[in-house]
């Protein structure tokens, strides 16, 4: 299986549902978007796996590297 994955331009290109890949230290981590806010740092994602039972916290576009707009199988 493969992923089809863009660099979004800007956070409001990212919406509840994604699939988004991010930078956590040296890993890199492919979770969905489950909530989207606004604080004194700027717009952040929380994201999820589909299989973990709690959530990654905040996410800033500044650490988030692609966008998953398909799977090939």
């Amino acid at each position: 299986m493969g992923l089809i994955k863009i660099k979004p331009k800007n956070a409001d290109s990212i919406s509840v549902g994604d699939i988004i890949t991010f930078r956590r230290g040296d890993l890199l981590i492919v979770h969905r978007v489950i909530s989207k806010g606004q604080d004194n740092r700027g717009i952040y994602f929380v994201t999820q796996g589909d299989n973990n039972p709690e959530n990654d916290g905040k996410i800033y576009f500044k650490d988030v590297e692609y966008v998953t707009v398909g799977l090939i199988f």
